[in-house]
């Protein structure tokens, strides 16, 4: 049997409380423990309290404290390309930077390739839907349709929601201008973002789980 003060001996207690967690799952009994226990109660009864809980995240051990120093970054920097390259449309660096940099790598390299996917796909069903339906009735048509499909997935099917939203800027802008000269720096901006993000989630505080593996175990 593993020793207590061991890895295998922490999973071997982490699984047993879970067991005895779903067991009780349902036990009516055991409701108030629950709800008086650590994991479940998510607010703060004081302001005290609250402060404490924030004073707790103003560390570097803090996942919640290095994303924010990351993503802020992360945001000067686009900010500074923002002024530097002076793109004809470079709020989007700064916008896909804020929804694809994610609090670790394997979430933003998903949002990362998503993001640039779904912008590929409506770059093109939006060139093809200024090109075949020039009218601008059509057009709005197009757009409310695309709208209604970006807040229907944009919280399970981020492509899609992705492919939506910027067919829906392709369709509304070209009512007030030329639709086809936003294609290119759409996607330019979504790719320079989406660069800033990887390379900030890469390099800038790093929440390499592997790390944090000899501290765990110390833990136990």
């Amino acid at each position: 049997m593993a020793a207590a003060n061991t890895p295998v001996g922490c999973v071997t207690d982490n699984l047993s409380t879970l067991e005895a967690q779903i067991a009780s799952a349902h036990n009516p009994d055991t409701g108030s423990e629950r709800r008086d226990s650590a994991l479940y109660d998510r607010s703060p009864s004081s302001l005290l309290e609250a402060w404490k809980r924030v004073r707790l995240n103003f560390t570097l051990g803090s996942p919640t404290f290095r994303h924010a120093l990351r993503l802020t970054t992360a945001l000067v920097v686009g900010y500074g390309l923002l002024q530097w390259l002076d793109p004809q449309q470079g709020f989007w660096i700064l916008l896909t930077t804020l929804f694809v940099c994610r609090p670790n790598f394997a979430t933003t390299r998903r949002f990362l390739s998503q993001r640039i996917l779904g912008t590929v796909l409506g770059l093109i069903a939006g060139w093809a839907s200024i090109s075949l339906f020039p009218q601008p009735l059509i057009q709005s048509m197009i757009a409310v349709a695309a709208g209604v499909s970006f807040f229907a997935n944009r919280e399970k099917h981020y492509v899609v929601a992705t492919a939506s939203i910027t067919l829906l800027v392709l369709c509304s802008f070209n009512q007030v201008g030329d639709g086809f000269d936003l294609i290119w720096p759409r996607l330019f901006d979504t790719l320079i973002g989406s660069l800033i993000a990887g390379l900030a989630v890469f390099f800038i505080l790093p929440d390499w789980q592997g790390r944090r593996l000899y501290r765990e175990a110390a833990r136990c």
